[in-house]
């Protein structure tokens, strides 16, 4: 008993023409990304960071015979410059009993 070969599914000629079609047309219209293209670029994202501030203590002296500038901006850590800045001085010169500002 001789069996015949299955017959195809499909036909060849029938396979050949849908291989020559052309791609399918995009989904998205050109006006779509032409508009797209025309809006500007998102902004960057900034994210919000805590601020640490520092609290000023403000320091003062009480002027000593013994003392000058010098010494007290040794003992303040600081500089003779920023005590005179800090108060205003023009010379180096504190005037004994004065209160002077050194941080």
């Amino acid at each position: 008993t001789k069996t015949e070969p299955p017959k195809p599914v499909v036909k060849i000629e029938t396979v050949k023409p849908i291989a020559k079609t052309e791609p399918p047309k995009p989904v998205v219209k050109i006006e779509t990304v032409k508009s797209i293209a025309k809006t500007e670029p998102p902004k960057p994202v900034v994210k919000k960071q805590a601020v640490k501030t520092q609290k000023i203590i403000k320091k003062y002296h009480t002027v000593t015979s013994k003392d000058n500038l010098w010494k007290i901006a040794q003992k303040y850590s600081t500089t003779v410059a920023e005590i005179k800045k800090l108060n205003g001085l023009k010379k180096n010169v504190a005037v004994l009993g004065t209160s002077i500002r050194v941080k």
